[in-house]
């Protein structure tokens, strides 16, 4: 089925095509519903000493990946001969910039889609970014190109950033080169699906808190298409 979405459907078959793999993606990825010999998905026997933090990156994916689809809340309370689902990582996303959408794949595969807000004047670059770092509650300082040049700091309810932040570090195409620029939340919700920003890539903030919980820099890119 993701294979359909390289080309050769129309839009309306697109979105089906999407619906039904994000269905299969909450019941499978994000659920409880195991497939015999899913590529994608294993599981992991918990030893003395393991710990979320040191297991998923053998997988790819941030241990919040883990708790996620494990139904962990506490990352530190883990038993020697526990069970765990894990992800065959990375995660990656995909952008297109005409239709204000983020696609988010396991490897290649679909799994769901977020709506976006993108830079004004195509102030977005297009190519391939490699997911940097990543950041909880950050600390905002404006861009050279900013009229305000107030650093805003955590949890300040005018901090535009909101409370996650995917720093991004262009590698390919029209990217190459560029920093500073990021995936974030927003204060602004009615921005999203527009092209208001400075350049980063904004969402609504519950979208951005599960995409920070996927994609683990050094592994996962954003490919942003026209």
């Amino acid at each position: 089925l993701s294979g359909l979405l390289k080309g050769g459907l129309g839009e309306n078959e697109q979105n089906e095509v999407r619906a039904l793999l994000t269905r299969l993606a909450d019941e499978t990825i994000f659920g409880r519903h195991a497939v015999s010999g899913d590529p994608l998905i294993d599981v992991y026997d918990v030893k003395s000493g393991d710990k979320l933090v040191n297991i998923a990156p053998a997988y790819d994916v941030p241990y919040e990946a883990l708790m996620l689809v494990n139904g962990i809340k506490d990352a530190n309370l883990l038993r020697a001969g526990q069970k765990l689902r894990v992800l065959h990582g990375p995660f990656h996303a995909k952008i297109y910039k005409a239709k204000f959408r983020l696609d988010v794949y396991l490897q290649d595969v679909y799994v769901r889609s977020y709506r976006v807000g993108l830079g004004s004047d195509n102030g977005t670059p297009d190519g391939v970014w490699k997911v940097k770092n990543r950041l909880e509650n950050p600390t905002y300082y404006p861009p050279a190109s900013a009229a305000n040049k107030r650093i805003v700091p955590p949890d300040d309810p005018n901090n535009p950033l909101g409370e996650h932040w995917l720093g991004l570090e262009g590698v390919e195409g029209d990217a190459v080169g560029h920093e500073g620029y990021g995936i974030h939340g927003t204060i602004e919700p009615e921005s999203i699906g527009k092209a208001v920003s400075l350049g980063c890539i904004r969402m609504h903030n519950e979208d951005v808190a599960m995409l920070y919980k996927l994609l683990q820099p050094g592994k996962s890119t954003v490919t942003i298409y026209p």
